[in-house]
């Protein structure tokens, strides 16, 4: 089903109203060649909507065979695999995105170093 731009204008407005980070890691490399973390620094800001108490049905309904426990919906489109998000200052490793018509699903789990 199309959905057109002004409708997904006026969910975002309406629903996303959570401020996520999208955050750059800074490494050091030290004098032997090891690898050290500084800190994160934040590269990129997006709203979306933030649910936590969904995961389980998430990772069953998808069929995931990682655990996550962050599930984020957003208009933003600028997220990868690779990126490490923050939301209310804990740090989330992205593990899955999935773009739907009319938003993206954007999967995540705690970020360990």
């Amino acid at each position: 089903m199309f959905i057109p731009r002004a409708m997904k204008q006026e969910i975002a407005k309406a629903f996303y109203d959570k401020e996520i980070h999208l955050m750059n890691k800074s490494v050091e490399i030290d004098a032997e060649g090891g690898v050290k973390t500084k800190g994160y620094t934040v590269a990129d800001v997006f709203k979306g909507n933030v649910n936590f108490s969904n995961c389980e049905k998430i990772q069953e309904e998808y069929g995931l065979d990682y655990k996550i426990n962050i599930s984020i919906t957003t208009d933003y489109n600028g997220v990868k695999k690779t990126d490490i998000l923050a939301y209310d200052k804990v740090l989330y490793e992205v593990k899955g995105i999935y773009i739907n018509d009319s938003h993206v699903l954007i999967l995540g789990a705690n970020w360990r170093e």
